[in-house]
């Protein structure tokens, strides 16, 4: 729910980006008139409902590996009874943190597995987002891709995505994870921040981690979609890609030309979907700990 609500807000700023990043040139308000014009309002979110259902599984599963792996660790950390029974006692401070390496090796599990499984739902999105894209349902974007190119079509450009998404998710979550803890010992008084400034804390930890992925967010989108729609192919993979576009187009025009859209897309996107993930969590917990209540004083009486 959390992912799907915020990439709908900022969907149009995923398509004009997408615009930007395959097309050399198009500049970023070049790109919001041709989405526009192709189509209005509707132009401008094409191919979300690709993204809807690429990012429902992988933001919960992004989610549950993390915080499952998170878990099994704290949980390893408490004393053991002497008859091999975990005594669930407070766990303190120190031990209720993972360490830095602990968080990027959970967050790269966690986005290694979610690209694996969505990457080809994310390849036909970007078939019907960039300029001239295709036209149609989901299902029949990818048939026709799968028919015409074959089953490889839709994991073209799968190891920078790889890439891409185990750094972005393993920085991602780590940055997230130490802003919390930074914030709620320095700034709260030891109290656990609220939705909303998780979700801001979320969106600085974004803005950080995208300027460090950018060039491979730029790689993977680029070989999508070479070889098909009648684009030639530019590119023999992952580091040729990195080494064409540095000779040719330099770093700044050819990795952050689509930058200040990307900005606005995805740290207001991560941001958000922090914010509504803690905040449908808080109220989960809330409700769980009324029934233990409950239970507790109908056992009691």
């Amino acid at each position: 729910m959390a992912g799907g609500l915020s990439k709908t807000i900022v969907a149009p700023l995923e398509r004009i980006s997408t615009l930007v990043m395959t097309d050399r040139k198009l500049t970023v308000g070049g790109a919001a008139r041709h989405a526009w014009l192709d189509g209005g309002l509707k132009g401008l979110f094409r191919g979300n409902h690709a993204t809807l259902l690429k990012i429902f599984p992988s933001s919960a599963i992004q989610f549950s590996i993390f915080h499952g792996i998170k878990d099994k660790i704290l949980a390893s950390r408490q004393p053991i009874s002497p008859v091999g029974e975990v005594r669930h006692t407070n766990i303190s401070s120190s031990e209720g943190e993972l360490t830095n390496v602990e968080r990027l090796v959970a967050g790269a599990a966690a986005g290694a597995a979610a690209v694996t499984v969505t990457y080809p739902l994310e390849a036909c999105r970007t078939f019907m987002s960039v300029s001239g894209g295709m036209k149609g349902s989901l299902i029949h974007v990818a048939s026709t891709v799968i028919r015409s190119q074959g089953i490889t079509a839709v994991y073209r450009g799968f190891k920078a995505t790889l890439i891409g998404d185990m750094m972005g998710s393993s920085l991602g979550f780590a940055a997230y994870e130490l802003a919390n803890h930074i914030y709620k010992d320095r700034f709260n008084n030891g109290r656990t921040a609220p939705p909303e400034v998780r979700g801001v804390l979320g969106a600085m930890s974004a803005s950080v981690v995208i300027t460090m992925t950018m060039p491979l967010e730029v790689v993977r989108r680029r070989l999508q979609v070479q070889g098909s729609l009648g684009r030639p192919i530019l590119y023999k993979g992952t580091w040729d890609a990195l080494r064409t576009i540095v000779r040719e187009e330099g770093v700044l025009r050819g990795f952050y030309a689509a930058s200040l859209p990307l900005y606005l897309k995805v740290v207001p996107s991560i941001g958000c979907m922090y914010m509504i993930y803690d905040w449908i969590m808080t109220r989960e917990r809330s409700g769980v700990m009324m029934e233990v209540e409950k239970k507790k004083r109908v056992m009691t009486r």
